[in-house]
């Protein structure tokens, strides 16, 4: 048994058969709630190490559920790629991976494509650490990372190279609003003409329910700003009682919309045109979260609620789900059309 001290918790990892390791985590603060408690990894201690030091106890389990557990991440970036296009126009392609983080997201994309040239950028030298370690881990031999100077900024090294695919997994809802305006119209220059973005994991901005930031307060997505704030500040467990408004949107209290991804996008010279899946049975954007939900095990009110929107869908034929899954392409104007 091995045990790795925070100032937040304790963790205790179990080794067990076949080099796996259960990890059980002992929060220091016992009012204060975590998404997993325990989880089974194939991460040596050192790594492990790594991440409690980077997320904290809080999070650990879940950050690598994100890497490990394939009806997490995987399955969502699976679906909301494979639903619009073959896996096969990833070969030998350019991949850029924007705000990886600790390489979660990554590294699904290296086991999805294993022939793509795959480009992680974040601007946070620690988290990318954990991310090379990961890829070291796994051998990863397609990925690489750099750290851009800032956020609003791309690294040096890739200035003057275009993606074939820019992948954005829960990213967008982090951007505040001034940095949407300014950091979606670069990426979107760093693809080429052809080129598809694929942003998932992004809360839709007016779901009646906000689950990504309070943890389920109903209806605070339709209220003005200060109002939210004081709700959230009250009433979730998730946000502190001194967080601030931009806090709060930093943390993704507003998710976003199509409308609003697809302005910061077109230009004059550019149209960025919302493609529709249809491969996998799915046949709309809101498919792909039924399906993904579908395959997750979950509480019975959860479940409930699924099945509740799922009818609701087919008799109102409202395509209400709390995620965006989009693959919006970059199609260029003729000039009848500018």
């Amino acid at each position: 048994m091995h045990t790795l001290e925070h100032k937040d918790g304790l963790v205790e990892i179990e080794e067990v058969e076949c080099n796996k390791r259960i990890i059980y985590v002992k929060l220091a603060d016992h009012e204060k709630e975590t998404r997993k408690f325990s989880c089974m990894t194939s991460y040596p201690v050192s790594l492990i190490q790594m991440l409690l030091d980077v997320k904290g106890p809080e999070w650990l389990c879940d950050e690598i559920a994100r890497d490990e557990e394939r009806s997490y991440v995987q399955e969502y970036i699976a679906k909301s790629t494979f639903s619009y296009v073959d896996d096969n126009v990833f070969l030998r392609k350019d991949i850029l991976d924007f705000g990886c983080g600790s390489g979660s997201s990554t590294m699904v994309l290296a086991r999805l494509f294993p022939d793509a040239r795959i480009t992680g950028i974040d601007f946070v030298e620690k988290f990318l650490n954990v991310a090379r370690s990961r890829a070291e881990f796994y051998n990863y031999r397609n990925v690489e990372f750099f750290c851009s100077p800032e956020p609003g900024t791309l690294p040096q090294g890739i200035r003057k190279k275009k993606y074939d695919f820019i992948f954005l997994s829960a990213v967008f809802e982090h951007l505040l609003p001034q940095e949407r305006k300014d950091i979606m119209p670069m990426i979107w220059a760093y693809l080429k003409p052809g080129g598809i973005l694929f942003l998932n994991e992004t809360p839709y901005r007016y779901f009646p329910v906000e689950s990504h930031t309070t943890g389920g307060l109903p209806l605070i997505n339709y209220l003005p700003d200060w109002l939210t704030l004081y709700m959230s500040r009250y009433l979730s467990k998730s946000v502190p009682r001194n967080t601030t408004w931009p806090d709060l949107l930093r943390m993704g209290i507003r998710g976003g919309t199509v409308g609003e991804i697809v302005a910061t996008l077109s230009n004059e010279k550019e149209k960025a045109h919302v493609l529709n899946p249809h491969k996998l049975g799915i046949k709309d954007q809101s498919d792909i979260w039924y399906k993904v939900a579908a395959e997750r095990t979950l509480s019975p009110l959860k479940k409930l609620v699924i099945t509740a929107l799922f009818f609701c869908k087919k008799i109102t034929f409202a395509k209400l789900t709390p995620y965006l899954s989009l693959a919006i392409q970059k199609k260029a104007l003729d000039n009848h059309q500018a």
